[in-house]
C-alpha cells in the first residue's frame, strides 16, 4: 500500500492562536469588571490615604479601607458643631426620627439614610439606632420620636428640609440633620461618620 506523501503540518501555530486570543478576551473582561488601576486616584488626607474612584472614595481607617460617597473635602464644608460628634461618641443608644410631612423626594432619601446611618452606627461603632417618626402614621410601624424625647444619654437625629444644608444642635440634645437638596442627606450622614472615626473633626 503506498504511503502517504503529504506532510502533516505542526499544529502549535494554531494553538499559539487559540492561546493568544483566549489571553485578549480575558484582559478585556478583566478590564470591564475590575477597571483599570489608571482610574483610581489615591491621595492623603489628614494622614489618610484616600483612594478615589471617581463614583466614591474610600479612606483608610485602622488598617482598612471604608467607603464613601462623599471625599473628606467635600464632607469638611457641611456646617457642624463639635459638640454634635462627642455627644454621639458617648451614647451607647440614639433616636433617628423624620417628619413625614415632607416632599416625596425628600422622604426617598431620608429612608433610605436613615436606615444606613442605624447601620454604620451599629456595625462600626456600637451605637444602637431606634427608628422612629415624629407625628404616627397608621401604615408605618414606627414609635412617635421628636427631639422632646432627647435626654443627656440619648440623643435624637431628626433628618429634616430645610433652605440651607447643615447639622445643628438643639439645647435639649436633639441633633437636626438639614437638607435644602434631598442629595446632601447623604452628605449630612457621611460628615457625621466622618467625625466619628476622626477624619474630620
Amino acid at each position: 500500500m503506498p504511503r502517504d506523501k503529504g506532510v502533516k503540518k505542526s499544529k502549535l501555530p494554531l494553538i499559539m492562536t487559540i492561546f493568544i486570543a483566549l489571553l485578549m478576551v480575558m484582559s478585556v473582561a478583566g478590564y470591564n469588571i475590575f477597571g483599570s488601576s489608571s482610574d483610581v486616584t489615591v491621595t492623603n488626607y489628614n494622614g489618610y490615604k484616600v483612594r478615589d474612584f471617581g463614583d466614591h472614595v474610600e479612606v483608610k481607617i485602622g488598617g482598612k479601607y471604608v467607603p464613601f460617597t462623599t471625599n473628606p473635602q467635600e464632607a469638611e464644608l457641611v456646617n457642624i458643631e463639635p459638640a454634635v460628634i462627642d455627644n454621639i461618641k458617648g451614647t451607647k443608644q440614639i433616636y433617628i426620627t423624620f417628619n413625614p410631612d415632607q416632599t416625596k423626594e425628600a422622604l426617598q432619601q431620608i429612608d433610605y439614610n436613615r436606615f444606613e446611618f442605624g447601620r454604620q452606627l451599629a456595625e462600626q461603632f456600637s451605637i444602637y439606632a431606634v427608628q422612629g417618626i415624629t407625628s404616627t402614621i397608621p401604615s408605618l410601624n414606627l414609635p412617635q420620636i421628636t427631639c422632646a424625647n432627647a435626654t443627656q444619654f440619648v440623643p435624637v437625629i431628626e433628618l429634616r428640609e430645610s433652605n440651607k444644608t447643615a447639622v445643628v444642635k438643639e439645647k435639649n440634645n436633639c441633633i437636626i440633620l438639614e437638607a435644602s437638596n434631598p442629595n446632601d442627606f447623604t452628605r449630612l450622614r457621611e460628615r457625621i461618620i466622618y467625625g466619628l472615626y476622626g477624619v474630620l473633626k
